[in-house]
């Protein structure tokens, strides 16, 4: 079982790439060193809760997202990530996603959207 630690520099990483940001950049709107970014990213540190949050709220996703306690999006977190208008959402494939994040992501529609 992969750990916190490891899936949060993943998933850091790839929020990152899909933002099509630097390490650097995000540091500075974060208001941190690159070191500590790059820290968090190679898996060497974790960040504390408010600087969490921040970066939750910096790349536009959960904080459970970040640490690995949900594996599904919803259709606008999706919307944001891939850059696809909401009345597009549905259209894009599983291949086009998993191409995207670099991973395997898995999603579930939710009961409203059936």
């Amino acid at each position: 079982m992969e750990s916190k630690k490891a899936i949060f520099a993943e998933r850091l990483k790839e929020m990152i790439e899909v933002r099509g940001i630097s390490q650097a950049q995000l540091a500075k709107e974060m208001q941190t060193t690159p070191q500590a970014i790059s820290s968090y990213v190679k898996g060497k540190t974790t960040p504390n809760y408010d600087m969490l949050c921040n970066i939750a709220n910096q790349l536009d996703v959960s904080i459970d997202f970040l640490l690995g306690n949900v594996r599904t999006i919803s259709a606008e977190e999706l919307q944001l990530l891939i850059k696809v208008p909401k009345e597009k959402v549905k259209e894009v494939t599983l291949a086009e996603i998993e191409k995207k994040f670099n991973s395997k992501v898995k999603i579930v529609k939710e009961k409203n959207n059936e």
